[in-house]
């Protein structure tokens, strides 16, 4: 075949620019090497754990957990004498998450920032809770009673999370709520007190027989029949649990069955607003007749277009995903109603958008947020696309139901599986004193690495008008002759920053991570390149702290996309990544996007998903190669989620691109796989669009070319496979199986407890996968093996491992099953 000179001639060119950028803009971020620096000691995993994040505790937050909780930012007093920060940390030796509520004095910090005094301003520690979790510990902190207490949802030595409230003077915590209940939402006024808390976790009814029908079930649910104990809950399953409505006035919980409709009042994912005068409540609350004309309501996701007519939750365990609306609940009564009839948003894709109500004082209309809009009685057959095109802000006059003025909200989201940062809203406040709604957005900004923007209206005479200042962010409020922020960048966790006005520099106010400076890290910064097709490809590249450019090092690319306005410590997510402690080591890593082509809210799956992807890889190792930054011998490559189909795919398809490999939790789009998903429509649908339809007949062939595991006598990398539940064990047993009957160099770890989420939170269960891909890859990559006598026996199965693949590569022909005679 005769090459293409002028593609050949296209890629060296691109080559020697990308070498260029290198030297100009990557080598340049790396100084020299300061005469402490062999002083300090290496980055660990226990210290990518124990790292401290100002984290957003703010109520209607669409938040996940670290690696995805949104950053923090100043809580101000009503009396404008004091602010609050939170932060949360793990803590390796007790498997706990440590929250912590932190007072700052305002004048303290504005004398300092104006250079009025030198003394650094040192927060007083207001509360602290620790407990191991899967969830924050600290989440919906709020001032009350002016400015003399604190409330927030918080789990203390215990599965539960609480209603707490904390004396701003003396410190003194009060739990207000049973320590049985777990807690999931509050409101506050006066002497009354509205929260929800789950209910008790049992069967689906169709478990208590001893034979069931199983139809349509897929085989998960037939796994996963027990409750989950509430010390392991997590941020998806709470979302799916019931809960249950609670009144107390004057510290006495208010007998009261709640009705909506004639039915028991069900509530998922709930959210809580009481009247000002506390005899009435809005929530969002689940519908199950969905009325005619809602499926033209415009989703996010084309498969969460809800459909007219009786909504089926036949196991109990789709509480997420139930359609709702808002309702108002008479609290003399018990009784609910709806009160908005058209969906929320977040039930029809928009998660992350705040969901909540703001009342005015006269007790009658409320300002409502991330909800659609209702079709007029003269547009019910042709809905306008303003109303169902995506969710707004709203006003309603709750006596009679009426809609007012409405703000639209853009963006809503960042693009479907996009990789680094996006712009989005990450806040909506309201102001009762100004009638003010601000809404917040961050992203990326053409000019700068990362901006952050609000929008304020204002309603006035029943209009929406917008204000020409823009409002105060958050995060960047204007305290008279200063700003403070709260800021982290790729090279370093959040801290807050103070700036006077007129002036172009900040000031460090407060690092929440004064361990930090005696540890040796790498420096981190963006990078891009261009595959042989042409497709630009961006990541984050980490060098080692000493790193020399006479060496050719290490490489492990880490997959599934990157945050480019976040601190770079482990990854993208938590789970299987090594980032800085494998950096320690002397390792270059490369945390890259994710190519997922032709995807749409309609369409998930593409036959080209993969083999881009795969170029993506190729053309990592060949710019770093080639710009003689990295060993191309010596490459790694981690998988987690999705990207373990990225990664088990190029392994079969350049058995020489990598030394080793690491897949945890994730899928493969393979055939054992496509059995088992039964019930699953939407995978099995996505598995035959990637393979070329269901694997049978003459649509077989086609399987044995696209998907991974028709391709294990193929792989020569050593592969470290981790599953996390029992269904993840299930669906990458062919992948492990197949490779050992095959005697291919492969370890496989399962997490038998049962206890873990998809991302890793509890510090102990990072630290075992975190620290389980930093040995891995040291001992293939660079050969080493940890003194530890605890690992001992570890090293000792990986020898052998190593003594397979060297039997592999000198007698190949028998790296095959043994014939059957």
């Amino acid at each position: 075949m005769v090459p293409d000179l002028n593609r050949v001639a296209g890629v060296v060119c691109y080559i020697r620019l990308a070498l260029v950028f290198v030297l100009t803009f990557i080598i340049p971020l790396y100084p020299s090497i300061e005469d402490d620096v062999f002083l300090k000691r290496p980055f660990t995993v226990k210290d990518s754990i124990e790292t401290s994040y100002i984290v957003d505790p703010a109520r209607f937050t669409g938040r996940g957990l670290r690696g995805q909780q949104p950053l923090g930012f100043p809580i101000y007093s009503p009396d404008d004498k004091a602010f609050l920060l939170v932060t949360q940390r793990g803590l390796l030796s007790d498997n706990a998450l440590e929250g912590t509520i932190w007072l700052f004095d305002r004048e303290t910090v504005r004398d300092y920032v104006l250079g009025k005094s030198r003394s650094v301003p040192v927060p007083r520690k207001l509360a602290s809770v620790m407990a191991t979790s899967n969830t924050p510990v600290i989440d919906d902190v709020r001032w009350i009673d002016g400015s003399k207490r604190i409330a927030f949802l918080g789990k203390d030595r215990s599965p539960y999370q609480q209603l707490f409230l904390a004396d701003v003077d003396t410190g003194q915590l009060m739990v207000l709520t049973k320590g049985n209940s777990y807690v999931t939402a509050y409101d506050i006024r006066g002497d009354a007190i509205a929260y929800t808390a789950l209910t008790q976790q049992r069967r689906p009814a169709r478990f208590d027989r001893d034979f069931i029908e199983v139809n349509n079930m897929s085989i998960y649910q037939l796994l996963y029949r027990n409750p989950v104990a509430s010390a392991d809950l997590e941020e998806g399953t709470v979302q799916q649990l019931e809960n249950s409505l609670h009144i107390v006035r004057g510290g006495k919980e208010i007998p009261m069955e709640f009705k909506m409709e004639g039915s028991p009042l069900r509530l998922f994912v709930p959210t809580l607003s009481l009247s000002p005068d506390a005899k009435s409540l809005i929530t969002v609350a689940p519908i199950q007749e969905i009325p005619k004309g809602w499926d033209q309501y415009v989703p996010r996701l084309e498969m969460l277009r809800v459909k007219p007519g009786p909504y089926k939750n036949e196991y109990g365990i789709e509480g997420d995903q139930i359609p709702a609306r808002y309702a108002i609940v008479n609290l003399e009564t018990g009784s609910a109603s709806s009160l908005v009839d058209a969906p929320a948003g977040r039930d029809l894709g928009y998660i992350s958008v705040p969901t909540g109500a703001f009342w005015l004082e006269d007790n009658r209309h409320v300002v409502l947020t991330n909800t659609y809009r209702p079709f007029s009685a003269s547009t019910d057959a042709t809905p306008s696309l303003h109303r169902t095109e995506g969710p707004a802000v709203t006003v309603v006059d709750v006596p009679t139901r009426e809609i007012g003025p409405d703000i639209e909200l853009r963006p809503l989201e960042p693009p479907l599986f996009s990789s680094g940062p996006q712009k989005r809203i990450t806040g909506i406040i309201w102001s009762e004193t100004t009638h003010e709604v601000t809404i917040q957005y961050s992203g990326p900004d053409p000019g700068d690495d990362w901006v952050s923007a609000a929008d304020t209206y204002a309603l006035r005479s029943g209009k929406w008008l917008k204000t020409e200042e823009g409002g105060a962010h958050r995060s960047a409020k204007a305290e008279g002759p200063i700003v403070l922020t709260v800021r982290q960048d790729l090279n370093h966790p959040p801290m807050l920053w103070g700036r006077a006005h007129g002036k172009s520099s900040d000031s460090v106010i407060w690092d929440p991570n004064p361990q930090l400076p005696v540890i040796k890290m790498g420096k981190t910064a963006l990078y891009s390149w261009k595959d042989e097709n042409g497709k630009n490809w961006a990541g984050v590249l980490a060098l080692p702290p000493d790193y020399d450019t006479k060496r050719r090092y290490p490489l492990v690319i880490q997959t599934h996309g990157f945050d480019a306005s976040k601190f770079f410590s482990d990854g993208e997510y938590t789970t299987g990544s090594g980032g800085l402690a494998l950096v320690a080591k002397n390792i270059i890593i490369l945390q890259m996007e994710e190519s997922v082509p032709h995807f749409s809210s309609s369409q998930i799956g593409s036959p080209e998903e993969a083999p881009e992807n795969l170029a993506g890889f190729e053309s990592a190792v060949n710019n770093l190669a080639d710009s003689g930054l990295v060993d191309r011998t010596r490459v790694g490559v981690i998988g987690f989620s999705r990207t373990c189909f990225h990664v088990l795919y190029a392994l079969a398809r350049r058995p020489n691109l990598f030394a080793a490999a690491s897949v945890t939790d994730g899928v493969n789009f393979s055939y054992v796989e496509y059995l088992l998903a039964h019930g699953m429509d939407e995978y099995l649908n996505e598995s035959e669009i990637i393979n070329g339809g269901p694997p049978f007949g003459n649509n077989l062939t086609k399987w044995t070319r696209n998907a991974p595991n028709f391709g294990l006598d193929k792989i020569k990398t050593p592969l470290l496979i981790s599953a996390l539940h029992q269904g993840n064990l299930l669906s990458q047993w062919e992948t492990y199986s197949g490779l050992r009957r095959l005697s291919k160099p492969v370890e496989m770890l399962f997490w038998w407890k049962e206890n873990t989420p998809h991302i890793l939170v509890q510090p102990a269960q990072r630290y075992a996968s975190q620290q389980s891909a930093v040995d891995w890859f040291d001992f293939w990559l660079n050969g080493r093996e940890d003194t530890d006598p605890t690992k001992a026996e570890q090293y000792a199965r990986w020898r052998e491992l190593r003594k397979l693949q060297e039997q592999n590569a000198q007698h190949p022909q028998q790296a095959n099953p043994p014939s059957v005679h």
